[in-house]
């Protein structure tokens, strides 16, 4: 995220869920790569994947903020990049 290649980020994320769907890593995966699709400004594609990210784990520490969208998704990114 530092370096803002969110397409390298999604690539990697997206390789790391297709060998390991079943991680205990998979949720905070999956967040993140909703987070890179906001920032990419691919709000269709972060919508589909945060009702499969609900459906899959609605107990997840990161369900309640990405039930808010991308709006508040890109301000955290944003945020979390520039420290």
């Amino acid at each position: 995220f530092r370096a803002r290649d969110y397409r390298a980020v999604l690539s990697v994320l997206d390789e790391h869920a297709a060998a390991f769907p079943d991680a205990s890593l998979a949720p905070e995966a999956a967040a993140l790569g909703i987070d890179a699709l906001c920032a990419l400004g691919d709000q269709h594609a972060a919508h589909a994947r945060i009702q499969e990210f609900l459906q899959r784990w609605p107990r997840s520490p990161s369900a309640a903020r990405l039930r808010s969208g991308c709006a508040t998704l890109s301000n955290d990114t944003n945020h979390k990049t520039n420290k």
